[in-house]
């Protein structure tokens, strides 16, 4: 693989500009800011338009299976109307339940847990609906795990997402399609038989996989996903892309270079426009003419076979050296 320190060289050469000692310096230029970024563009646009091998990669995700308090172990719930706190006695919450759902027994609500205040107090998404509830009252709770993220790096599935968890039986749907399934259920608990795309994290570095129905069961699920192409920020960043591709990179960097696109839409539709020309050009070499292979016309094979007849090999020796095949006769 060759670095993208290299590739940015041979683009500042093209243009005129002084070699590039570095990335990694905090001084670089605006002419190597500039072009860093247009190499970038490039980078993450042309893995838009094609699946490339060198950026397959596998996952998998973990299926936390649904848990319910313990009306044994006086595992009762507390909720305060308005608030956002629910406790739950005698409970062992950690911070791996953050974003579960949790449903108290005899409410139609299901709320999400956001922070974990102690083994025994979390904090919910939002405050408290129904009337209060004390220990005494002796609520228990479900709580299930229907979000799961899936790879910062990932960016599609390999192939199209009906084939993401379809060794599972798992089908896509979109988010409002989901919606209106779980429209007025509460949390049901199964083996998940859909999925959709919900959505990002809240740090914003992960896509967040939703399940329908919520997992009853510990269960690993596998996918294949094409993953991002890392940027090119440092002197050891490489270009994930197979050689022969090195050169149309380099044109369309320097096409971006060349001009100030006052819309960065129009910039990208145009960029997308040029990485399809170019895949057409290298799926569709320029075709040669047909070889000509020399036969004699009908009427002379014909003849021919009368006399000779179907099985005989024939030597033509000199008979096609002529100027002309089309004078045979």
């Amino acid at each position: 693989m060759v670095l993208g320190l290299d590739i940015l060289n041979e683009i500042a050469d093209r243009l005129g500009y002084p070699q590039i000692s570095s990335l990694d310096s905090k001084t670089i230029t605006s002419e190597t800011r500039k072009l860093k970024r247009a190499l970038n563009r490039v980078l993450q646009t042309l893995q838009g338009v094609r699946e490339w091998p060198q950026l397959r990669s596998s996952g998998e995700i973990v299926l936390v299976p649904d848990e319910e308090t313990d009306a044994d172990s006086d595992e009762y719930v507390t909720a305060t109307q308005n608030s956002t706190t629910l406790t739950v006695d005698n409970y062992s919450f950690d911070k791996t339940y953050l974003d579960r759902a949790i449903q108290v027994s005899g409410d139609n609500y299901v709320y999400r847990i956001k922070k974990v205040l102690s083994s025994t107090q979390v904090t919910l998404n939002r405050a408290w609906i129904s009337d209060s509830i004390t220990a005494s009252d002796e609520k228990t709770a479900t709580i299930a795990a229907d979000r799961y993220a899936l790879p910062t790096n990932f960016d599609r599935p390999v192939g199209s997402w009906e084939n993401f968890f379809s060794p599972y039986k798992i089908l896509p749907v979109d988010n409002d399609e989901l919606r209106e399934k779980r429209y007025g259920q509460g949390i049901e608990v199964d083996d998940p038989q859909y999925f959709t795309i919900w959505g990002m994290n809240d740090a914003q570095t992960a896509y967040i996989v939703l399940l329908h129905p919520y997992p009853d069961e510990r269960r690993m699920l596998t996918f294949e996903y094409q993953r991002n192409h890392p940027e090119v920020n440092s002197d050891n960043d490489k270009i994930l892309y197979p050689n022969s591709y090195l050169s149309a990179i380099i044109d369309m960097v320097l096409y971006i270079a060349h001009r100030d696109f006052d819309d960065d839409e129009k910039m990208q539709i145009t960029l997308m426009d040029k990485i399809r020309e170019y895949n057409m050009q290298a799926s569709n070499p320029t075709l040669t003419d047909k070889k000509m292979i020399l036969r004699p016309r009908n009427r002379t094979r014909t003849d021919i076979r009368k006399g000779f007849g179907n099985v005989v090999r024939i030597n033509w020796g000199t008979y096609w050296d002529r100027q002309n095949a089309g004078d045979l006769d």
